[in-house]
């Protein structure tokens, strides 16, 4: 793998870690379950791999702008073909509970998206 998105961390950053291509990155969003993990230095230096802290939200105090500017950004790669989001159904709001029932059924591929106006 190259890139793998860590939110849990734990025994799963090890995982993580064991995974990664040479030259490939974690990338830490969240420490979700039980200890902080930690890692010795001499297995990125081996690798040339490394571990990246993804803290958005402690931008958006230091930038007003920041959400804006990367919401143009996210549009301007969909519209470009960079990024295809999997959206597999979209429910209006008063269809929640049915969205939800499909969800624990395992009926809907991608995201679902709920309208809200």
């Amino acid at each position: 793998m190259d890139v793998v998105l860590d939110p849990v961390g734990d025994w799963l950053f090890d995982e993580a870690i064991r995974g990664l291509a040479p030259e490939g990155r974690v990338l830490v969003v969240g420490i979700a379950a039980g200890k902080i993990p930690e890692i010795k230095v001499n297995r990125l230096l081996l690798r040339n791999i490394s571990v990246v802290g993804v803290a958005f939200g402690a931008f958006l105090g230091l930038d007003s702008n920041l959400m804006r500017q990367q919401a143009a950004s996210l549009d301007r790669m969909i519209t470009d073909g960079v990024l295809k989001p999997q959206m597999g159904i979209r429910f209006g709001f008063d269809d929640l509970p049915k969205a939800y029932e499909r969800l624990d059924r395992g009926e809907i591929d991608g995201k679902a998206v709920i309208l809200l106006d």
